[in-house]
C-alpha cells in the first residue's frame, strides 16, 4: 500500500495564468481512490487577526 500526499497553495505560482498544482487537482478530482481537501482562511488555527490580514492583503490581487 502506497499514499501519496500532495500539498501547496494554487495561488502561489510564478507563472501567471497557469498553477501546474490546479491543474492536478483539476485532473484528478473524481478519480477513485483520490481524495482531496481544501483549507480556507476559517480553517487557520493561529491568531484570528492572520486569516483577516491575508484576506485584506488578497481582496483583489487573484481576481
Amino acid at each position: 500500500n502506497s499514499k501519496v500526499l500532495i500539498n501547496g497553495d494554487i495561488r502561489q505560482t510564478d507563472i501567471s495564468k497557469f498553477s501546474g498544482l490546479l491543474n492536478c487537482i483539476d485532473r484528478l478530482e473524481g478519480v477513485e481512490g483520490v481524495g482531496i481537501s481544501r483549507l480556507y482562511y476559517e480553517d487557520i488555527q493561529r491568531n484570528g487577526i492572520i486569516g483577516r490580514v491575508l484576506e485584506a492583503l488578497e481582496e483583489d490581487y487573484y481576481d
